[in-house]
């Protein structure tokens, strides 16, 4: 009650610790944060801090009305009995705030045995009211005690019933015969109090000075209207000539219709007031509930499982160069063979003006966890704004030995040669976690097909770091296409016609068998297919079956009969593809002898 008196107030809360706890007051910001300090309502509750305080002005109302009917009815303000009650007011607070409210938290951690030992850790918290605090309830109990003053008489002429609940009873009742606050004496020490007979108006006499006072039925108040240089000469007990001795407050003259249309008219104007600002207050509660950073991460994976790329990014810029945001895009996520689908997300950790946020995600079945964080900005009216602050991106690097490009989810993506020049193509991509259909470009497809059909990019990490995670390379091997081969066979048999013919057969590519003079030659086994090799650091060489050439050599001094020659062997060959596509160029390089 002393902790919600003193919020209520404007006051605050101030929290110590020490050293070892300052790993749990970073989870504690309402408590200070993790550099500690004051937190207020506002701090705690946040807009609904405002019923708070509506609440403490009406308690306000209510004591002073408890305590002014427990005051000697004088019918002025009496300023010399005002003091008393915020004095007491702080040195109680000063007290109980400082000598018995300070809440100790003290302890250690100890470490189990399976954890491998090591000593356990002392911490201490310390939470009280602050400075502040004390002086505003001073301030409050100051302002009670001059309500306590006006508020009873004024709510007595215009509202009976909540002068008698808010009061009490038996309070009320002394209050109104004047008895309250004073032992029994005589009738000297109170006011008479009686009906102006010309008037019908109430009046009350001061029996020690005989002077005498009536009320105004527009304020309530008390108004002297004769002094005591004119009154009467006080009777028997003191009382004034013609006044009854009876201390008992006569029933209110009744309110004219304009004083009573002006309250009625301002009590509802501030009930009104008073309803908005509480309606108001819900309502824009439950809006902040709906606008959560739990909301801002649901609302952006929402859009990633839906393949809405362009609007994730447009919420949460991944910040890269415009050369590797291709796959970034609605066509291309849209494409995407799996995308993510949300499971969970936890409820946020909020420390300030910023979130974590947990969610539970899987892609194509496998399950993983990712941590958001999220910064939070107000916006127009009240209402919180929450914005995810790192994207949920992967950093990839395709790379292939042949390939001048690829065709990711139907996006082309071009590549460019290492430094170099040996090593193939690479080109760096960001994209959104997905399982990312891939083939060959549209150059090359004629002749030229992706021996991988698809990419899981999935994040290994829990939480964004100030970088795209990188998922490392992923390498794309080219198988040859029918007409490739076909067209690498049709240069094979070219080439054995080539070394089949006088003169040509001395080429460089034909077997030495056949490379001296010859007088004839016929092929007797042409190949008939070729392999390409698999070894992805080859640039698409291929190798023939074998191939049968053979023929008879020209006649010497030293060989007048010469016998016939037969050069069994294979081909190998290279293809190249040019980069802006185009038919390939296919070279025979050798020929090896098969045994």
């Amino acid at each position: 009650m002393l902790l919600a008196l003193g919020m209520g107030s404007l006051g605050g809360i101030t929290l110590d610790k020490s050293e070892a706890a300052a790993a749990l007051a970073y989870f504690l910001p309402s408590l200070g944060g993790k550099d500690g300090g004051d937190a207020y309502a506002w701090t705690w509750f946040g807009s609904w801090s405002i019923l708070l305080f509506a609440a403490m002005i009406v308690a306000i109302v209510a004591v002073a009305l408890r305590v002014g009917v427990r005051r000697s009815r004088t019918g002025r303000t009496e300023w010399q009995r005002v003091w008393q009650l915020p004095l007491a007011s702080l040195v109680l607070g000063a007290i109980v705030f400082y000598g018995l409210l300070p809440l100790r938290f003290s302890g250690a951690d100890t470490p189990m045995r399976s954890s491998g030992g090591g000593s356990g850790h002392y911490m201490s918290l310390s939470l009280q009211p602050n400075a502040l605090t004390f002086l505003l309830v001073g301030v409050v109990s100051a302002i009670i005690s001059v309500l306590a003053e006006m508020l009873p008489l004024w709510a007595y002429s215009s509202f009976p019933a909540v002068l008698q609940l808010a009061g009490g009873k038996k309070a009320s009742a002394a209050w109104r015969a004047g008895t309250s606050g004073v032992s029994s004496t005589s009738s000297a020490q109170q006011w008479a109090y009686s009906t102006d007979p010309a008037t019908g108006a109430s009046i009350a006499t001061d029996p020690a000075t005989g002077a005498v006072f009536s009320m105004d039925p527009a304020t309530g108040q008390w108004v002297e209207t004769t002094p005591a240089s004119q009154a009467p000469a006080p009777g028997f007990g003191g009382a004034a000539a013609g006044a009854p001795a009876s201390g008992q407050l006569p029933e209110p003259a009744p309110m004219s219709a304009a004083s009573r249309k002006k309250v009625i008219l301002g009590l509802s104007a501030f009930g009104v007031v008073v309803a908005l600002v509480v309606a108001g207050v819900v309502a824009l509660n439950v809006v902040n509930g709906m606008r959560g950073p739990d909301k801002a991460v649901e609302s952006y994976l929402t859009l990633l499982s839906e393949g809405k790329a362009a609007e994730a990014t447009k919420m949460v810029d991944p910040g890269v160069p415009n050369d590797q945001r291709k796959l970034l895009t609605d066509d291309a996520l849209k494409a995407a063979k799996a995308r993510i689908k949300v499971t969970k997300i936890e409820e946020p950790t909020i420390t300030g003006d910023t979130a974590t946020i947990k969610a539970h995600l899987s892609l194509d079945g496998k399950a993983f966890k990712y941590d958001f964080t999220a910064s939070k900005t107000s916006g127009s009216f009240g209402l919180d704004s929450w914005k995810v602050d790192k994207p949920l991106v992967v950093s990839v690097d395709f790379s292939s030995s042949s390939l001048p490009g690829l065709k990711v989810a139907g996006v082309a993506i071009d590549m460019a040669k290492d430094k170099d020049g040996l090593s193939g193509y690479r080109s760096t991509q960001v994209a959104y976690p997905g399982v990312y259909p891939v083939a060959a470009p549209d150059s090359v497809s004629k002749y030229l097909t992706a021996k991988e059909t698809s990419f899981t990019l999935i994040p290994t990490r829990e939480g964004a770091s100030a970088e795209a995670e990188s998922v490392g390379a992923q390498t794309v091997n080219a198988t040859p296409a029918d007409e490739l081969r076909t067209k690498a066979l049709a240069k094979v048999k070219e080439q054995t016609k080539t070394c089949a013919t006088v003169p040509t057969n001395s080429d460089k590519p034909c077997p030495f068998q056949l490379s001296s003079d010859m007088t004839s030659l016929s092929v007797e086994k042409d190949a008939t297919k070729v392999e390409f090799s698999e070894d992805s650091s080859n640039d698409l060489s291929f190798t023939s079956d074998e191939i049968n050439i053979s023929g008879s050599p020209k006649p010497t001094t030293f060989d007048k009969n010469p016998s016939p020659r037969k050069a069994k062997f294979t081909f190998s060959g290279k293809v190249e593809l040019p980069e802006g596509g185009g038919d390939p160029t296919i070279t025979i390089e050798s020929s090896s002898s098969v045994f």
